[in-house]
C-alpha cells in the first residue's frame, strides 16, 4: 500500500482520545511506514475503518495486506507513524499490552485457518472450547486429589 492505494483517508481527530470511549474510528493508520530490508511496503498509509464498518482490503501480492494486519495485532512495529485501535495509541504497546487488544480483535489470515470439517460456528467457538480444557487441566494439576475439608 501506498499513498495512491490508501482505503481512506482518516480524521485525525477521531482517535485523540486514548480511552477510546470516544473514537467514532475503530482502527485507524496514521502516515505508517515499514520497509524489509529497504524495500518499503507500507509508505505514508492512512486510512480509518469506524466502528462497525465493514473493511476489505484487497491487492496483489506484496502490496501490503498481511502487514497492514500484523500491525493492528502488533505482530509488526512500524517504522514511523501511528497504528491506532479502538481509541489508544498501539504504536508502542508492549506484547502484554497487546493481549488487551487481541482479545477485542480477531482476525484470521488467509492460509488455512479454518477447519472445513465444522461449521461456521464451530469454528468460532474452537478456541472458546479449547481455552476452557486448557483452564480445566491446569485447575486440575494444582488442585490434584485434594479432597475438601467437610
Amino acid at each position: 500500500m501506498n499513498e495512491t492505494n490508501k482505503p481512506r483517508t482518516s480524521n485525525a481527530a477521531n482517535a485523540d482520545n486514548d480511552t477510546g470511549r470516544s473514537s467514532v474510528n475503530y482502527f485507524e493508520f496514521r502516515e505508517v511506514c515499514k520497509a524489509f530490508d529497504d524495500r518499503p511496503v507500507l509508505n505514508r498509509v492512512s486510512f480509518a475503518v469506524k466502528r462497525g464498518e465493514t473493511c476489505v482490503i484487497m491487492g496483489r501480492s506484496g502490496v501490503g495486506k498481511s502487514v497492514s494486519l500484523k500491525h493492528i495485532m502488533g505482530f509488526l512495529r512500524a517504522d514511523s507513524g501511528q497504528v491506532i485501535v479502538d481509541g489508544q495509541d498501539v504504536t508502542h504497546f508492549s506484547e502484554p499490552q497487546f493481549y488487551a487488544i487481541r482479545r477485542k480483535v480477531t482476525m484470521v489470515f488467509q492460509s488455512g485457518a479454518l477447519f472445513d470439517s465444522l461449521t461456521v460456528r464451530d469454528n468460532i467457538a474452537f478456541p472458546i472450547v479449547n481455552i476452557r480444557r486448557r483452564i480445566h487441566r491446569q485447575a486440575g494439576k494444582r488442585i490434584g486429589s485434594r479432597r475438601c475439608p467437610g
